[in-house]
């Protein structure tokens, strides 16, 4: 059997044995879950669940540790920046991830749910080695859109977000090039061709369609 799941979700978060994947795993945001297993216990069990994870652009995410993206963790060819935006010109090109320049006046850019400092609720209970393990474990794919570069439909413009890049579709670019270089994880990201902060452009898409809905 292969049940699709729709909900509000985090996506580092602990597994309960009873739950359903919609509210197992950190980083606010809607997104889609396959769940492929056998009869409805599959829900129950988890040593009967293969879980997919697909996180669609958030407006931020729970970073593991204090480093932020610099402009050179976006790619030279992805046009992330917010229309009008003209990054500074440096003689030395940065690191792609540095401590954050602004921490003292923006004091709350590693706290929950920006990072993994303070947390609240059931993340609170689990160590940070165990919340990025759990990160780096699972199967993840971020979907962004490519247009998705204006702050429209409750655009997080706080300085703890503004920390991980300008706009969704550069925010989504770096942590998941974050992830994968510094802590190992084999996640995905597909940049979705013309669509900004749509989620029926996004999921409609066909790319976005066979992932979500694989062929058995």
């Amino acid at each position: 059997m292969r049940r699709l799941w729709v909900c509000l979700w985090l996506f580092l978060a602990a597994e309960t044995a009873w739950a359903p994947p919609c509210i197992t795993a950190t980083t606010a945001c809607t997104g889609w879950i396959t769940v492929a297993g056998g009869p409805a216990r599959s829900l129950v069990y988890r040593s009967y669940v293969a879980i997919a994870y697909v996180v669609a652009n958030p407006s931020s995410y729970a970073y593991p540790d204090s480093l932020r993206p610099t402009t050179a963790a976006i790619p030279a060819t992805v046009a992330a920046a917010a229309p009008g935006y003209i990054p500074p010109v440096s003689a030395n090109a940065p690191a792609p991830f540095v401590s954050f320049s602004d921490a003292s006046n923006c004091t709350t850019y590693d706290t929950w749910p920006y990072g993994l400092r303070n947390r609240t609720g059931y993340t609170a209970k689990l160590a940070d080695d165990q919340l990025k393990k759990q990160l780096t474990a699972r199967p993840t794919t971020y979907l962004l859109g490519e247009l998705d570069i204006l702050p429209l439909y409750g655009f997080d413009s706080s300085c703890s977000a503004m920390a991980q890049g300008p706009t969704r579709l550069a925010r989504g670019l770096a942590f998941s090039k974050y992830v994968n270089e510094k802590y190992g994880a084999q996640h995905k990201t597909i940049v979705v061709p013309a669509c900004g902060h749509n989620a029926r452009c996004m999921f409609t898409a066909d790319a976005v369609l066979s992932l979500i809905f694989p062929k058995e």
